[in-house]
């Protein structure tokens, strides 16, 4: 099972965290963070295990959405991260 849980966007700022259950413990967690500007700038950044956090910046958002990919040119081309309301 795998729960999120997040803060209100008051701030132009909504935190979260994730923990993933296996029987029954916990066997991962992550910080969370979407941070955006009046402008429409964005990112999304994950710290799995609470570690360096992984970045993500918005590429398109709409009405309950928004779409966010890894802007690394080191890093291979991976899935676009969709967030849902």
């Amino acid at each position: 099972m795998v729960e999120d849980s997040w803060t209100s966007d008051e701030g132009h700022l909504l935190l979260g965290t994730n923990r993933t259950f296996v029987d029954g413990e916990v066997r991962a967690f992550e910080f969370l963070r979407i941070a955006y500007s009046d402008a429409g700038e964005g990112e999304y950044c994950a710290q799995p295990g609470g570690g360096a956090a992984t970045c993500f910046a918005l590429v398109e958002s709409g009405d309950g959405f928004a779409i966010f990919e890894n802007p690394d040119p080191r890093r291979p081309p991976a899935h676009p991260l969709c967030v849902r309301r």
